[in-house]
C-alpha cells in the first residue's frame, strides 16, 4: 500500500478549504499544527459516491486517537486540543479501483486555532504590555536621576565648603612658614 504523506501548514493564509485527491489503496496523512485552547472545527467531506468504506481518523501530536470516522461522507468533528503541534488527519481510500477526493474545510487564517500566532487584540495587549513596561523603566530612571541630582547638588556645596576651608588652611601654613623663614633670616642675620 503506497502511503503519501503531506503536511499543511495552518498557519500560513490559505483558502478555507482544500480538495484532495486520494489514489485507489492509498493514505492520505495531513498535517494541522494547531494550538491550545482554541475550539478547533474540522469538516471533511467525500467528494463522489460515498457508499464505500474510506475511514478518516484524527491524531493529537503525541501519535494518541482521537476520533474515527468510518464509512462516513460528511464528518464535522470539533474539539479543544490540549497540546499545540501537529495534528495528523489521516484518509485511508482502502478501494483498489477507485480513487477518491475529499475536501477539508479549515478555518482562515485569522480565525480560531489558525490564526497567526498572535491575534490583534493580543497583539494590542502585548504592544500596551511592552508599553507599561517602558514607561514603568522610565519612571524608575528618573527617580534614580533625580535621586542623584540632589546627591550631587549636596556634594557640589560639600566640595565648595571643603574647597574654601584648604584655601584656608594652605593660606595659614604660608602664612606660617613665610613667619618662620622671616624669624630665621632674621635669626641669622644676628648673629
Amino acid at each position: 500500500m503506497k502511503r503519501l504523506v503531506l503536511f499543511i501548514a495552518a498557519a500560513v493564509a490559505l483558502a478555507s478549504c482544500e480538495l484532495f485527491h486520494v489514489s485507489e489503496n492509498t493514505t492520505l496523512n495531513v498535517g494541522l499544527r494547531i494550538t491550545t485552547l482554541a475550539t478547533t472545527k474540522l469538516q471533511v467531506k467525500i467528494v463522489g459516491d460515498p457508499r464505500h468504506s474510506c475511514s478518516v481518523t484524527i491524531k493529537d501530536p503525541h501519535g494518541e486517537l482521537l476520533r474515527k470516522f468510518e464509512d462516513d461522507s460528511d464528518v464535522s468533528y470539533s474539539f479543544i486540543p490540549k497540546t499545540t503541534g501537529d495534528y495528523m488527519l489521516a484518509f485511508v481510500n482502502p478501494l483498489a479501483d477507485k480513487a477518491v477526493d475529499f475536501s477539508l474545510d479549515l478555518p482562515l487564517s485569522n480565525e480560531g486555532p489558525f490564526a497567526s500566532s498572535a491575534s490583534e487584540a493580543d497583539l494590542a495587549y502585548e504592544l500596551e504590555e511592552e508599553l507599561r513596561l517602558i514607561t514603568l523603566d522610565q519612571k524608575t530612571i528618573l527617580d534614580r536621576q533625580t535621586s542623584h541630582l540632589a546627591l550631587a547638588r549636596n556634594t557640589k556645596a560639600w566640595i565648595k565648603k571643603l574647597t574654601v576651608l584648604e584655601l584656608c588652611l594652605c593660606f595659614y601654613a604660608l602664612y606660617y612658614v613665610h613667619g618662620e623663614a622671616v624669624k630665621t633670616f632674621y635669626g641669622t642675620r644676628k648673629v
